[in-house]
């Protein structure tokens, strides 16, 4: 996916369970965020904002990671 310089993306992931998941997200395999919610927002993206995202979801019951998702800032 492409956003514009000093734009706004958002990256969702549909996971649901019981209880309900956090979310670990990470760029290039760096943790970015940790959260309750599905979704990473990236406002005012800057040219250090491109790279593979991914997102693990874990609740009592397990772990998933999900694709990477390769973001580019123009």
């Amino acid at each position: 996916m492409t956003v514009a310089l000093g734009g706004t993306v958002t990256l969702t992931i549909d996971a649901t369970g019981v209880p309900s998941p956090t979310y670990e997200w990470s760029k290039d395999g760096s943790q970015v965020e940790i959260t309750t919610a599905p979704r990473l927002t990236i406002e005012k993206a800057r040219t250090r904002d491109a790279g593979d995202y991914a997102v693990i979801v874990s609740n009592d019951f397990g772990t998933a990671m999900s694709l990477t998702a390769h973001l580019s800032v123009q």
